[in-house]
């Protein structure tokens, strides 16, 4: 998978806001490798990082007036944020080993 350049942005801020030292240094091994291709590891923090940030944006849009301009640019936010996150998801979840029955 492969984030776009707002995609891209909006996850490095929520791993610089939400993500713990790990899930930092796990970004920053991807976006210095210079490799176009999300790692199953990165994918996995980007989801963790955008999931935190989806839960405080929607916080703070119930505290806005749904009339606003404010609102509607995080309206926007949200829904991309949720769309990504729904991608990422999948990302992961395609690269979870399978277990066993029985």
């Amino acid at each position: 998978m492969k984030l776009s350049p707002k995609a891209h942005r909006f996850v490095t801020e929520a791993i610089a806001a939400h993500g713990g030292r790990v899930a930092r240094a796990i970004w920053t091994d991807f976006e210095t490798s210079g490799g176009a291709a999300l790692p199953p590891p990165a994918a996995a923090v980007a989801h963790a990082a955008l999931s935190s940030l989806e839960e405080r944006l929607a916080e703070t849009l119930q505290t806005l007036d749904a009339t606003s301009d404010a609102y509607a640019d995080l309206s926007n936010d949200l829904l991309f944020i949720q769309a990504v996150g729904r991608d990422l998801r999948r990302e992961v979840l395609g690269h979870e080993p399978t277990k066993k029955a029985g």
